[in-house]
């Protein structure tokens, strides 16, 4: 007889958890309170996926992050979901921000997001968006958009 297994939470932590554990054989249940799954912080939440720009290289979120973002674009593609790249500008207003935003570029670099782009031009800044106000920027044109609360439903689906 399989393993019974009761997961608090019908958020997408406790329904990922689920389809991995149904995955290896076990019964599971998931209890939720809410009449449907993601209410509340995975159905609240900007659905931006990270490419890994911020995160200390070699640090378990850099390499989380990037992991966790190969990972639900091939979700979304196998299930048919939506997976918008919609691209990210970090953008460095004066000056004094070029520190701060070499600091990003480099660890963006050794992070291994892809397609990275150094912007030191305006005009090509203003291409990608036109009412953006900097001196420079890194764009990631990988970053990507989602509905966490739709992915969740379709994670639950595999369980069912």
């Amino acid at each position: 007889m399989a393993e019974r297994i009761g997961i608090i939470g019908g958020g997408i932590v406790g329904v990922a958890l689920a389809r991995l554990l149904a995955r290896r054989g076990a019964a599971v249940t998931v209890l939720e309170k809410e009449a449907r799954l993601a209410q509340h912080q995975t159905g609240r939440n900007s659905g931006v996926v990270h490419a890994g720009l911020y995160y200390a290289p070699g640090s378990l979120k850099a390499t989380l992050c990037a992991a966790g973002r190969v990972s639900i674009r091939e979700f979304c593609e196998e299930k048919g979901l939506p997976y918008r790249e919609v691209g990210k500008l970090v953008v460095a207003v004066d000056e004094t921000e070029l520190p701060a935003l070499a600091e990003i570029e480099r660890r963006s670099v050794t992070n291994g997001v892809p397609d990275l782009v150094r912007i030191d031009d305006v005009a090509h800044l203003r291409e990608i968006e036109p009412h953006v106000a900097g001196v420079a920027a890194v764009h990631s044109p990988h970053t990507a958009a989602v509905d966490y609360a739709t992915i969740t439903e379709a994670m639950a689906q595999d369980v069912r």
